[in-house]
């Protein structure tokens, strides 16, 4: 209700940044630059590095292509993410909040590793939910932030360069968010991920 006058009076004003973002391509340290650089490393793909819209892009012939199928992938997951949640929800009797910071971060998470662009500020989302984490997911989401300092600011002209090591730090920091991101998806009809580090008899996720 409250934006609905300026969507009126100037919807190209108020939608400029949807208009921005979409002329983006593929950032450098996102989960779909990793894999290209992947296939650069192995002689499959011809990439190169460009600075455009504040940010290190990828240059690729198979950019488009690729942004288009990760917003079908960000908008599939997330309408599981709402589909199971509310089904969980409908059974708790809207009484299961570490059920809802589950779901939280697993939207978080989706769409960190489905985005275009993944900046090292984004793990600062993660924060929040990780004294929530059972052990091995907290485990994985420091070894998250971990890299990340490793590669910015540490090496990050080495990634642009697209030197080795650099691209297999990226990609493991990467593999470790969509492992953490499959873990929650994976179990959103289960019991809660979330125990506080108490253990529940019949309830706990093994």
């Amino acid at each position: 209700a409250l934006t609905a006058p300026f969507l009126i009076l100037a919807p190209d004003g108020v939608l400029a940044f949807v208009a921005y973002h979409q002329q983006r391509g593929l950032q450098l340290e996102s989960v779909a630059s990793g894999a290209l650089m992947i296939g650069r490393l192995a002689g499959l793909t011809d990439l190169s590095a460009a600075q455009s819209h504040g940010a290190i892009h990828l240059v690729t012939a198979a950019g488009e292509a690729i942004k288009g199928w990760l917003i079908i992938a960000l908008v599939a997951s997330m309408a599981l993410i709402t589909f199971c949640a509310s089904r969980r929800f409908r059974r708790a009797g809207g009484r299961d909040g570490a059920t809802l910071v589950a779901f939280a971060l697993a939207a978080v998470l989706v769409f960190m590793v489905t985005n275009r662009v993944l900046s090292p500020q984004y793990l600062a989302w993660l924060l929040p939910f990780t004294p929530f984490l059972r052990r091995g997911q907290a485990v994985a989401a420091v070894a998250a932030f971990a890299l990340t300092i490793f590669i910015f600011p540490f090496h990050y002209e080495s990634l642009i360069r697209m030197e080795p090591l650099a691209i297999l730090a990226l990609n493991g920091r990467n593999v470790v968010l969509v492992g953490l991101t499959l873990s929650l998806l994976l179990r959103t009809g289960r019991p809660p991920e979330f125990d506080n580090g108490h253990h529940h008899t019949g309830d706990e996720m093994t």
